[in-house]
C-alpha cells in the first residue's frame, strides 16, 4: 500500500504533473480519478485507524508514535489529495470559463455578421429606392403616364408622334448636357426601328448604370403588324448588353385592355399606374 500511495504522491502532486495529467484525461475519467482517489483515502483512514485499534488490544503499553503515526499518515495523504481535487476544481474552472469566453466569441461574431449583412441589405435596399426614378425619352404613349412617372422621380423627354430618329437626337442632347444613371427608352409605338438603330442609341448610353427598354404595346391590326418583330427585337437586343433591363409593357399590355383608351395605342389612369409599375419593376432589378 505504501507503495502504491508513494507512486500516487509522485504521479499526482509533483509540480507540472498535474496539469499534464489533467489535459490527458477527459471529463469521465477525471472523475472516476476523483472517486477512486476518494475511496482510497477512505480505505486508508479505516486501515489505519483498524490497525490502530488491533495494536492497543494486543499490547499492554504501546508507543504513542505507533499509534499515533498511522492516523497521521492517513491525514498526509488525505490533505494530499484534496490539494489535487482543488487543483481538478481549479483546472475545470478555468477550461469551463475558457469555454464561456469562446461560446461568447462566437455569439458575438454572428451578431456582427448578423448586423454588418443588415446593413448590406439596407444599403442594397436604399440603392434600389434611389434607382426609381430617372430620364425617360419616350413618346405620346410615355407622355400618358407622364403624372404617375413624375411622382416617382422620372423626368421626361417625350413627344406626340415621336419617330426614332428623332428620339435618338434627343438621347444624344441628353447626353451632351449629361445624363442620369438610369435612361429609359420608349421608342418604335410609331414606327420600328432596326438592331443598328438599337446600337446607336446604346453606344450613347452604355456608361450609365442602368438602361431599361419598353416594348411596345399596340393593337391587333394591320398597321401594327411591326409589334411583335419590334418587341422581339428589343428583348434579344437587350441580352447583350449587362447594363440593360427590360420593361415588358407589350407582354403586360394584352393581360390588361383596361389600361387603354379606345384606341387601344394611348393609356388611361389605370395604364399610367400599370406602366410606372412596369419600368420601376425594371429600374430596380439586379444587374448581371
Amino acid at each position: 500500500m505504501d507503495r502504491q500511495l508513494a507512486f500516487l504522491n509522485i504521479l499526482l502532486c509533483r509540480q507540472g504533473h498535474q496539469d499534464s495529467l489533467y489535459i490527458m484525461i477527459g471529463r469521465a475519467q477525471r472523475r472516476a480519478v476523483v472517486v477512486c482517489l476518494a475511496a482510497i483515502t477512505a480505505s486508508l483512514v479505516l486501515v489505519h485507524v483498524t490497525a490502530a485499534a488491533d495494536s492497543e488490544s494486543t499490547e499492554q503499553v504501546a508507543e504513542p508514535s505507533s499509534t499515533v503515526s498511522p492516523i497521521l499518515d492517513s491525514v498526509r495523504y488525505k490533505s494530499m489529495f484534496l490539494r489535487y481535487y482543488e487543483r481538478l476544481a481549479q483546472l475545470e474552472a478555468q477550461r469551463l470559463a475558457e469555454l464561456k469566453a469562446a461560446r461568447e466569441a462566437r455569439q458575438l461574431a454572428r451578431k456582427r455578421a448578423a448586423k454588418k449583412k443588415a446593413r448590406q441589405q439596407a444599403l442594397k435596399e436604399a440603392k434600389a429606392v434611389r434607382a426609381t426614378g430617372g430620364l425617360i425619352v419616350g413618346d405620346s404613349v410615355s407622355m400618358g403616364a407622364e403624372s404617375c412617372l413624375i411622382t416617382d422621380g422620372y423626368r421626361l423627354d417625350s413627344s406626340v408622334g415621336r419617330q426614332f430618329a428623332e428620339g435618338l437626337q434627343r438621347l444624344k442632347v441628353q447626353q451632351a448636357n449629361g445624363l442620369p444613371e438610369t435612361v429609359v427608352i420608349h421608342l418604335g409605338t410609331n414606327g420600328p426601328f432596326s438592331l443598328d438603330g438599337f446600337r446607336s442609341a446604346m453606344s450613347l448610353v452604355q456608361a450609365q448604370e442602368r438602361v431599361v427598354w419598353v416594348t411596345i404595346a399596340l393593337p391587333d391590326k394591320a398597321q401594327y403588324q411591326f409589334r411583335d418583330s419590334m418587341n422581339d427585337l428589343i428583348r434579344a437586343a437587350a441580352a447583350d448588353y449587362d447594363n440593360v433591363r427590360v420593361a415588358d409593357f407589350g407582354a403586360a399590355a394584352e393581360q390588361h385592355p383596361e389600361w387603354f383608351h379606345s384606341d387601344g395605342v394611348h393609356i388611361n389612369s389605370a395604364g399610367c399606374r400599370g406602366f410606372t409599375d412596369i419600368v420601376n419593376d425594371a429600374v430596380s432589378a439586379p444587374t448581371r
